[in-house]
C-alpha cells in the first residue's frame, strides 16, 4: 500500500485551523489499517460466527439476541422503532438508486433520509422526457409528485432548506456545499440564510403545510446558530474512525492527496466557515454518525471505455 500518511506531510498540504497532531495519528491509522485489510477480509471469509457487538448494534438488547438465536424458521419480531441506530446521518451513506417513476404518478419514499433518491430520480425522468418527445414531439405534461416521510426531524429540516435553495436559484456549488461538505464559503452560509428566512416566514404567513414544532424548532436554531471553521475542522475530526483506509484504493498520488485533504477537513470546496446544518444541533440530538463521507452517496463507476 502506498504510505499516503507520508505522502501527504511531505506535500506540506495541511489546511488552516487543522489540528495536525490529530490528523497525522488519523491518516496513519488509515494506512496501518489498509495495510491489514486484506488479512481482516481472509479471517472473515474463513470464520462463519457473527461478531457479537455487530448483533448488539442492530438488535440492542440480549433478549433479541436470543430470539434470533431460538426463534423457529419464519418468525418475525416486530419493533415499536428502527433497531438499528448508528448515529445522526448529515447525508446518506448509499448511492441512491435511479427509480423508474412515471409522470402524472405519487412516489412515496420512507425513511429518505435525504433528497438523494429524488435527485436521481429526477436525473433519469430527464432523460425519459427527452426520449418522449423524440418520439412523440412533446414530453408529457404531466407532473410527478414525489411525498418523503421520515422520523428523523433533521433529514425533514434539511431537506425543506436545500429544496428551496435549489427552487431559488442556488449555484449548484452552493448546493453541493450545503449539502456535503463540512466547511462552507461565505456565499453559501448567506443563500443558506435566505433559505431559512424564506422558509419561517412562509410558515408565519401560512402560505405552506404547517410543520412538525420538532422541524420549525431546529430550522429556528439553525437561524441564530454560527459555526466556526475552527470548530467544524475540531467535530470533523472526532467523528472520523476508521474511514481513511480507502485512501490507498486510489492509484494516482493527486488523487490520494486531495482525499486525505478531504479526510482531515471533510471540506468540499473553499470553505470559511463551518457547515450550520452538520454542526450546530440542539443538544437533546443524538451524535452524528461516524466516518460520513460524500463519496458513499455517488456514483463512482466509470463508463466502458473512459480512460
Amino acid at each position: 500500500q502506498p504510505p499516503f500518511h507520508e505522502e501527504f506531510a511531505k506535500a506540506g498540504r495541511w489546511p488552516v485551523q487543522v489540528d495536525i497532531p490529530a490528523a497525522q495519528r488519523m491518516l496513519w491509522e488509515g494506512y496501518e489499517l489498509a495495510r491489514a485489510l486484506p488479512m481482516h477480509i481472509l479471517g472473515l471469509m474463513t470464520h462463519k460466527t457473527i461478531d457479537k457487538h455487530v448483533l448488539l448494534k442492530r438488535l440492542r438488547s440480549t433478549s433479541e439476541i436470543r430470539w434470533l438465536v431460538e426463534a423457529p424458521l419464519g418468525d418475525i419480531s416486530f419493533h415499536p422503532r428502527s433497531p438499528y441506530h448508528g448515529g445522526l446521518q448529515s447525508f446518506t451513506n448509499v448511492t441512491a438508486r435511479a427509480e423508474a417513476l412515471t409522470p402524472g404518478t405519487t412516489h412515496v419514499a420512507i425513511g429518505f433520509v435525504d433528497l438523494g433518491s429524488l435527485a436521481a430520480a429526477c436525473k433519469a425522468l430527464k432523460m425519459q422526457q427527452a426520449a418522449t418527445e423524440v418520439v412523440h414531439g412533446r414530453p408529457n405534461p404531466k407532473p410527478l409528485r414525489w411525498v418523503g416521510y421520515d422520523m428523523s426531524a433533521y433529514a425533514v429540516a434539511k431537506a425543506l432548506v436545500l429544496l428551496d435553495m435549489i427552487k431559488s436559484g442556488a449555484e449548484a456549488d452552493v448546493i453541493l456545499q450545503a449539502w456535503y461538505s463540512a466547511a462552507w464559503s461565505h456565499n453559501t452560509l448567506r443563500v443558506f440564510r435566505a433559505a431559512l428566512t424564506s422558509i419561517l416566514k412562509q410558515q408565519q404567513a401560512g402560505c405552506k403545510e404547517h410543520l412538525p414544532a420538532s422541524v420549525l424548532n431546529l430550522l429556528r436554531h439553525w437561524q441564530l446558530s454560527d459555526v466556526t471553521l475552527a470548530a467544524a475542522r475540531s467535530a470533523w475530526l472526532a467523528d472520523r474512525n476508521h474511514s481513511c483506509s480507502n485512501i490507498a484504493n486510489f492509484k494516482r498520488k493527486c488523487d490520494r492527496m486531495a482525499l486525505a485533504e478531504y479526510q482531515v477537513t471533510g471540506q468540499l470546496l473553499d470553505g470559511d466557515v463551518g457547515n450550520v446544518m452538520m454542526f450546530a444541533l440542539p443538544h437533546e440530538y443524538e451524535e452524528r454518525a461516524l466516518d460520513e463521507h460524500f463519496l458513499q452517496a455517488s456514483s463512482c463507476s466509470r463508463s466502458q471505455g473512459s480512460a
